[in-house]
């Protein structure tokens, strides 16, 4: 991610929660740890986040907040049998008993 991309989200962060203040190494930390986000995808956890979050309250850690917006959710039992279920459903998918 570039710095421009680290610098806006966190204006839009600061904008939208005024009352989210903290040290200079605060940010050091975040940018480390959405370093591996592209521009596009930190922007979009980013604007997804301050859209569905009123407020913040003391001790919320934004950063597994913003990256679980910002990463694919992982692929679950549940996922794998409604794809077995579809491909099932398919015109390939079932024998055809006579």
């Amino acid at each position: 991610m570039r710095d421009e991309t680290f610098e806006r989200g966190i204006a839009v962060l600061l904008a939208a929660f005024a009352d989210l203040k903290g040290p200079p190494a605060r940010l050091t930390l975040w940018r480390q740890y959405f370093d591996d986000l592209d521009d596009a995808t930190f922007l979009d956890a980013i604007r997804v986040f301050c859209q569905t979050r009123s407020e913040l309250y003391p001790g919320t850690n934004i950063i597994p907040e913003i990256r679980r917006l910002a990463l694919p959710a992982p692929f679950t039992a549940e996922d794998g049998w409604m794809q077995i279920e579809a491909y099932l459903d398919s015109d390939g998918g079932r024998p055809a008993w006579e």
